[in-house]
C-alpha cells in the first residue's frame, strides 16, 4: 500500500477513536469489492475491501445534531 494511504488510514483510525470522547459512534462495515463495484463503477479499486462508516440516530430529538456529526466527519476525513 502506498505510504501515504498508509498515513491517511492511520489518520482515519485515531480520528474514530477520538469521536467516541464526543459520544459519536460510527460503525464501521468492511464489504468486499464484489458487494460493491457493480453500484460504483468510479471507483479506482487498490484494496479488495472498503470500509463503509455509518451513524444511527436512535431518537427523532437526535435530528437538530445531524449538522454537526456531518461536520464532525467531513473533518476527519479531511486529508491532514
Amino acid at each position: 500500500m502506498d505510504p501515504a494511504t498508509t498515513a491517511y488510514l492511520d489518520h482515519l483510525r485515531h480520528g474514530l477513536e477520538g469521536l467516541g470522547a464526543e459520544s459519536v459512534y460510527l460503525a464501521k462495515l468492511i464489504l468486499p469489492r464484489a458487494r460493491v463495484e457493480a453500484r460504483s463503477p468510479e471507483v479506482d479499486w487498490d484494496q479488495p475491501t472498503v470500509t463503509d462508516l455509518r451513524s444511527c440516530l436512535m431518537k427523532p430529538e437526535h435530528r437538530a445534531q445531524v449538522p454537526w456529526l456531518h461536520d464532525r466527519v467531513e473533518a476527519l476525513a479531511a486529508i491532514p
